[in-house]
Parts: structure tokens; C-alpha cells; sequence
């Protein structure tokens, strides 16, 4: 139980720096999606950690809850990562009023090659 504990502890930090790495993107085309993205990574990274904790203070007691972290981690960076995908698809569509591609005439700057 306690190689399990800090499994989770190590998987949790990880998922925070991720996290963090995320929410620092403040330029670029993925900047939306990974932004997010972020706030679920940090819940999950949040939740691995109480797993671990729990773990390594009583491991006799504890294997629910580890079930029950792991598996609330895993579900909540799978909602966090639909959320984003979702919104790497409508984004897109969104942006098309004037830039590369759209109705408005042109590909003034967008750095993407369109048939125009």
C-alpha cells in the first residue's frame, strides 16, 4: 500500500506541473484548449495527492479510498479533457468572420494555407 501511496503522490505532482505548464500558455492557436484544460488536471492533481496521503497514513484502512481518488482523478481529467476537445472543435468555427478562409476575403497574416 505504500508503493501505491507514492505512486499516487508522484502521479499527483505530475498532473500539477501539467497543470501549471497549461495555464501558462497565454499565446498561440492551443492557448484556449490548454487553459481549459488546466483546472481539471489540478483537481485531479488534487485528488491523487489525498489518495496518496491517505495511503501512506493508515495503509491498513485505506484501499477505497485510493480506489475512489484514482479512480474520481481519471474521471474528472477525462471530463476536463472532453471539455477541451469540445472546444477545440467550436473554435474554429467561431473565429471564421474575416481570417483565413472566411467571408471576409483574404488570408491576411493567418499563417495557414487555405485554398484561396
Amino acid at each position: 500500500m505504500q508503493i501505491a501511496g507514492v505512486l499516487c503522490l508522484v502521479a499527483g505532482v505530475l498532473a500539477a506541473v501539467a497543470a501549471l505548464r497549461n495555464q501558462r500558455v497565454v499565446s498561440g492557436h492551443e492557448a484556449p484548449i490548454r487553459q481549459a484544460l488546466a483546472p481539471t488536471q489540478y483537481a485531479g492533481a488534487g485528488l491523487l495527492v489525498v489518495g496518496g496521503i491517505a495511503a501512506l497514513i493508515r495503509p491498513e484502512s485505506t484501499l477505497l479510498v485510493l480506489i475512489g481518488c484514482v479512480v474520481g482523478a481519471l474521471a474528472t481529467i477525462a471530463a476536463g479533457s472532453w471539455r477541451a476537445a469540445r472546444i477545440a472543435v467550436t473554435e474554429p468555427q467561431s473565429a471564421g468572420g474575416g481570417g483565413c478562409g472566411g467571408s471576409g476575403g483574404g488570408c491576411g497574416g493567418c499563417g495557414q494555407i487555405c485554398g484561396n
